[in-house]
């Protein structure tokens, strides 16, 4: 073990865009989290999404227990707030864990559709 994971916890793996487009569509698809501000949310989401922002997860991490058999994949604008909403529901048991790659940031980048809420 390194000392990055001694610190904060294994590295968790990550998923593609075109990968969780994929996912998306499926039966066994992922719980999406994202841990943006709602400002952020409301201007722009993946479709599916739970909006719980990554300072209020330790709060609210109560709202994913229903999800915690299920794979939950998490995104930011670009990584860090996801990286820390990550380490906290780890702290909370949760260990069906993934990170968008490129977060937000590579889904919008990556042309795939987007939803908006006023």
């Amino acid at each position: 073990m390194g000392l990055l994971e001694m610190l904060f916890g294994p590295r968790l793996p990550q998923i593609t865009a075109d990968d969780l487009l994929g996912r998306l569509a499926s039966v066994q698809a992922p719980v999406l989290l994202d841990v943006r501000t709602a400002v952020e949310f409301s201007s722009g989401h993946i479709a599916g999404a739970l909006n719980i922002p990554h300072e209020q997860l330790p709060a609210r991490a109560a709202e994913l227990e229903t999800h915690r058999e299920r794979d939950i994949v998490i995104y930011c604008r670009s990584g860090v707030r996801a990286g820390h909403a990550a380490r906290a529901l780890q702290k909370s048991g949760f260990v069906r864990l993934a990170l968008l790659s490129g977060h937000f940031q590579g889904w919008q980048s990556s042309g795939h559709p987007l939803a908006r809420h006023p």
